[in-house]
């Protein structure tokens, strides 16, 4: 593998494919690198990931990078677009973590081997409409994405098996979102603007289900057809939702695992 890192002077780099059979690439803290000229091929490039290089504006200029299986772009404060970023079909993990002026991730390319993406910490972010792209996602995490309303034309993950979705402090609901009849994991936690699971009426079942700290919603649109839970159902903080309407839901579902319901509002 190949590392660059703390190079505040730094500005690009000589052509990579001196060493075609390079795997890993970890490029971090390098002030002044603004895109990706002169990469060259890397056509056995695995890990590739870009930290902390707030000059970055493009992904113009990059080479091969089609056997690439795990991507992490983080805090590249420049960056507003994929464009450039060319195909990447053997893609299975794509991290994006703190890029302050992304909007949205419609200029990423097709990424049809992709199983786990997550998006972190993007306060501009206000579509995830190009989720339906990947067939193959079965783990999806959306943290602190401060813009986000809702999942308007995400469309079907019909693999998704994991959800994690947690202080998006404008998220109402998943409108715009399919989720598959069987889910292993679903965590909705402080996102003080959501007041409906909208997007969830294909849930049939569902290992282990967290909704806390949700301080608008009260009651449980969009999960009617919901009828198991596996492991565990856990009902906490959610102020304005009635203890009495926690329980009676927890009631209608055949639960194998263990029930937590506290911390609710009051029984009215």
């Amino acid at each position: 593998g190949f590392y660059l890192s703390n190079c505040p002077n730094f500005q690009q780099w000589e052509d990579f494919s001196g060493i075609p059979e390079l795997q890993n690439l970890i490029l971090s803290h390098i002030g002044q690198l603004n895109n990706l000229t002169n990469l060259g091929d890397l056509p056995f490039l695995r890990y590739f990931s870009i930290q902390d290089c707030p000059g970055l504006s493009t992904f113009a200029g990059h080479g091969n990078l089609e056997l690439l299986e795990t991507l992490r772009i983080g805090n590249c404060d420049l960056l507003s677009s994929f464009s450039g970023l060319g195909e990447l079909p053997n893609l299975l993990v794509l991290y994006l973590d703190g890029n302050d002026e992304i909007q949205s991730i419609n200029d990423l390319p097709s990424l049809p081997s992709l199983e786990e993406f997550r998006i972190t910490f993007s306060s501009s972010l206000s579509s995830l409409t190009q989720l339906s792209s990947y067939p193959t996602l079965e783990n999806l995490t959306v943290y602190e994405c401060s813009s986000l309303v809702n999942f308007e034309g995400a469309g079907s993950l019909p693999n998704l098996k994991d959800l994690n979705v947690q202080h998006n402090f404008q998220l109402a609901n998943f409108e715009g979102l399919t989720i598959p009849a069987d889910m292993n994991y679903v965590y909705v936690n402080s996102n003080s603007s959501l007041v409906s699971f909208l997007g969830f009426e294909g849930m049939n079942t569902c290992e282990k289900v967290h909704i806390q700290d949700n301080n608008s919603l009260s009651d449980f649109s969009g999960l009617e057809n919901l009828e198991e839970i596996g492991q565990g159902l856990y009902i906490t903080g959610n102020e304005a939702l009635d203890t009495c309407v926690a329980e009676d839901f927890a009631a209608s579902l055949d639960i194998e695992g263990q029930l937590l319901i506290s911390e609710n509002g009051p029984c009215e």
